[in-house]
């Protein structure tokens, strides 16, 4: 179903993240999959405009087709497709997560979005999350998560896969043409300890494990009191 909160609600959200919290960029984990009324939908779509910070937006594979498909949010989806992918040997991997079908935005949105992202996760036998995909597959195409279309669009970072032959080897970050130009200062963080490109290890399903009890975390707000 539709995402209870009403559209110009979140796009107060986003308006409210940019101007007071000075929010870089924008990762939402919520499909506009279908249309609410034209005041809302309007609103949300001045709110995704890709002037000031940059929303990614998100998409969600499924085992099951649930709507039908739609050829242009289909292009729009495999825009953000890995762009380059290196094979350690010839064997095709296997272990990367596949879906058969997606769900992703409307196309009134996805156009203003600066990139999409999958936000699927995977539970362990025992239902705990200990780890989280980077890559998935689908129609013989590999796909960042949010997580990571959202940093290598806030660095003008370029994301490919690294395969051996039991699956993914790593993931890498390379920094594009026009990094110097638009983001000299704010991801200078990552290339403190190396020169690029960044190597992120993953298992062989292209899955980071997650560190639970490092430092004090991520800051967490309320959204409540973000529109407070």
């Amino acid at each position: 179903g539709r995402w209870p909160w009403k559209r110009a609600l979140q796009a107060q959200l986003l308006k409210e993240l940019r101007q007071h919290y000075h929010a870089g960029i924008l990762g939402l984990d919520i499909i506009y999959l279908q249309p609410e009324d034209e005041l809302n939908d309007h609103e949300l779509e001045m709110a995704l405009d890709p002037v000031g910070s940059p929303v990614v937006g998100g998409y969600f594979f499924r085992d099951q087709q649930t709507v039908g498909g739609d050829h242009e949010a289909q292009t729009i989806l495999q825009q953000n497709q890995l762009s380059l992918t290196h094979t350690l040997d010839a064997t095709e991997p296997t272990a990367v997560l596949s879906f058969p079908f997606v769900e992703t935005n409307q196309n009134r949105f996805s156009p203003l979005m600066a990139g999409l992202g999958f936000f699927n996760t995977v539970h362990d036998v025992d239902g705990l999350i200990r780890s989280t995909p980077l890559v998935a597959s689908y129609e013989q195409g590999y796909y960042p998560s949010l997580a990571l279309k959202t940093l290598a669009t806030y660095c003008n970072l370029q994301i490919s896969a690294v395969f051996a032959k039991q699956g993914v080897a790593n993931l890498r970050l390379t920094p594009t043409d026009s990094m110097q130009a638009s983001a000299p200062d704010r991801c200078e963080a990552l290339w403190q300890q190396r020169k690029p490109p960044l190597d992120i290890p993953v298992s062989t399903k292209g899955a980071l494990w997650l560190d639970f009890y490092r430092g004090q975390g991520i800051p967490i707000y309320s959204a409540a009191d973000v529109l407070a």
